[in-house]
Order: structure tokens, then sequence, then C-alpha cells
């Protein structure tokens, strides 16, 4: 869940279009994977349009035409239900060169608007030549409030903290979201990622096991998975990476509600009415994609930071790296410049969970996802993607 979710409760997204430029330092990697498999379009009632195009509606877009750098609004209706999407475009794409993708999903209580700021994938974009999509809940009753209180959250058979409403499904938005990507950029389908922040890692996993082929990687910040939750099928080798803190209050790495665990307002009580975080199991992400992925033993290393565990597979990386009196947030700086200035991130909330600035969960995303390719193309990481 987002570290703001208990302030943020909100009924619809708002439209914050704003980037910025940063660079990352980056490593080489090179990568031999499955690859990438096509893809049906088979939902119902759907229509788009792009609040950023003149004519209103995305087409198959010409390299002379190409989607313009910057950040690109859209709504869709997926089972008869509104929603919105937002792609961000780095400055040097023309639709010259597929581009690869990374889709956001945010945490419970979370936005477009909150991922952008809390996240700066924006920067990371801009400096690599990645595309970032920015997905966004629908409001769902929030556990324990009598439906008195409604906060976004994921509508998933399995992957989301709340139960699934039958009346539709965020399996078919992401699927959607998905497909039109295709129509709006020139996207390299070997180099799709989907990353989420608390409930959204979670959700972003079940997604990934459920578009097998789709994704060339997964990430899960702050996220966990559940006990009923389905494991990765064997053979469909994805890269993945899990952030945790071992001081993470809203879901205790240890698991479940962690109630007891430390002093600060007890471990998992802010998530005390959500009755499935009983079943959280945070260390056991790594565990089940690096057995998917037929990986060896890990290698560890820990800085006092950070303790690190790397798997080495066939063609693809897992990581799991836990932060030393990490909470539950997305340590950077997060996208407003100022904060190149402040040193100091202007989000989250004490004991919930304040971001390390010293820390760089983006890049550390980046660079753990974005080597790997779904048809085993050898990336350099130092690079710019859309020159490569």
């Amino acid at each position: 869940m987002a570290s703001d979710a208990f302030e943020n409760l909100r009924t619809g997204p708002k439209q914050d279009l704003s980037s910025s430029s940063s660079s990352l330092a980056e490593s080489t990697h090179e990568n031999l994977s499955t690859a990438a498999g096509s893809k049906s379009d088979w939902w119902r009632g759907t229509k788009t349009s792009d609040q950023n195009s003149p004519n209103g509606a995305p087409n198959d877009i010409p390299d002379a035409n190409a989607l313009k750098p910057g950040d690109h609004l859209y709504t869709t209706v997926v089972d008869f239900k509104t929603r919105h999407y937002e792609v961000h475009v780095p400055p040097n794409y023309n639709g010259s060169k597929p581009i690869p993708v990374m889709m956001m999903m945010p945490g419970m209580g979370g936005s477009i608007e909150q991922m952008k700021h809390e996240t700066g994938m924006n920067r990371a974009a801009d400096q690599r030549g990645f595309a970032v999509v920015y997905m966004e809940a629908l409001p769902k009753a929030f556990p324990g409030t009598y439906g008195q209180v409604q906060s976004n959250g994921w509508n998933l058979s399995h992957g989301a903290l709340t139960e699934k409403s039958s009346s539709y499904d965020d399996l078919n938005y992401v699927r959607q979201v998905n497909s039109e990507l295709s129509r709006q950029l020139k996207v390299d389908p070997s180099a799709k990622y989907i990353v989420g922040f608390s409930e959204g890692g979670g959700a972003a996993q079940y997604v990934a096991q459920s578009m097998p082929r789709t994704f060339a990687g997964v990430g899960s910040v702050h996220g966990t998975r559940l006990e009923s939750d389905p494991i990765p099928k064997w053979g469909d080798r994805t890269a993945f990476i899990a952030v945790l803190g071992d001081d993470d209050n809203m879901l205790p790495i240890s698991g479940g509600h962690g109630i007891g665990e430390g002093w600060r307002l007890m471990k998992g009580f802010a998530t005390v009415t959500i009755g499935k975080v009983s079943e959280s199991l945070p260390l056991s992400q790594k565990t089940v994609w690096a057995q998917a992925d037929g990986c060896g033993m890990p290698i560890v290393t820990d800085n006092a930071r950070n303790k690190t565990s790397v798997y080495v597979c066939p063609g693809t990386r897992v990581t799991e790296i836990v932060r030393h009196g990490g909470m539950h947030a997305w340590d950077g700086l997060g996208q407003n410049p100022k904060n190149q200035i402040t040193k100091t991130p202007d989000f989250g909330w004490p004991v919930i969970g304040v971001p390390n600035a010293k820390e760089d969960t983006t890049n550390d995303v980046v660079n753990a996802l974005m080597p790997y390719r779904k048809d085993g193309r050898a990336v350099n990481m130092r690079r710019n993607f859309l020159e490569q």
C-alpha cells in the first residue's frame, strides 16, 4: 500500500503532466532468454481517446508523426468502466526505433500522479531512453470502514489485498493498456517490464503470470505475495526484483501483520483491518521466481545498508534487496526537481513510510530488470536504449 495511503483516499486521477531529467549510473549486462509470443485482444465494449491528441484518438502512427516526447494522459473504457493511464515518452524518441516500456502499478490509495512523483521514474526514462506507463486502480471500499471510506485498490483474483468485485477485472485493464501501447508507440515487444509498489507489487506479479511471454521483468517494491497466490510457472523466464525494508510497518518483512514487532505503532497496526495481510510472505517472492527461472543458489552480500541476494539464472536474474532500517516508501529523491537541491524527499509519512534519500530504488529496479529481453538480445546498460 502506498506510503500516503491514509491521506490520499481519492476517487480519480489528478493530472500533473510534468517530467524532468537526470543521469543514472548503469552497468553492462547481457541476456539470453525465451522468445516473446503473440497476444490477442479479446475484451469487449472498449474505446480510447488521447487527451493530448488533436484528433482525440490514437492511430497507427508513422515515424514522421510519432508520439511527441512528454506526458500523454489517455482515457479508455474496459468492462464498461472508464479508466485512465499515462504514457511518458523520452525526449529522444522519434518513432524510428522500437522502445522499451516500463509499466507501473501504484499501491493501495495510490494514483498516477503519486506514482510519478514518488518514483522519479520519468528522469530515468529520459536518460536511458525508455517509455513509462502509469496505471491506476479504481476506488474500492477500504477494509474495516463498512464502505464509508474508499481507496484505490487493484481488483484481481490474486495479488491484491482486498476481495475482488465481480463487476470488472483489472487484468482486462492491463491487457487493454498493453495492447493500446503498440498503437501509440513503436514498442519493443521483448522489452516490456511491469513494476508495482506495495499492493501493486503483488498485483504486478499476478499480472505477469497471467500474461505469459509478455514481460521480460517484474518488480515488487515493498510488496508481497500471499500464501494463497499462485506461483510463477516454470519455463517463462522472467527477471525479478523485490525491494524490501526490515522496518516496514505496513507489510512487515517477517510476514503477516507482524503485530508486536517493534515499538512504532506496533508493526502491522495500520493494516490490521486488511485481513489478507495475514497471508503476506514478502521474503518468499524471490524464492518462487528463482524456482520458476531455474536459478542456482544466491550470492548474498551485506554492506550494512543493504542485504542483497542475487540469483544468476539461465538467461535472466532474480534479485532481492533488503534495506536495513528501510520503511514502507520508495527510496530516493522522487520526481520533484527541487529535491536535487535539498537532497531531501518531500513525501512520505513518519513511522508508516519515510523514504531514504541516500538510496535509489528506481536505479535498482532499472539495473535489475532492463538488461534482460525475451528475445535474447544483448543490452548495453551504459548506452541509451534508443541508440542501440
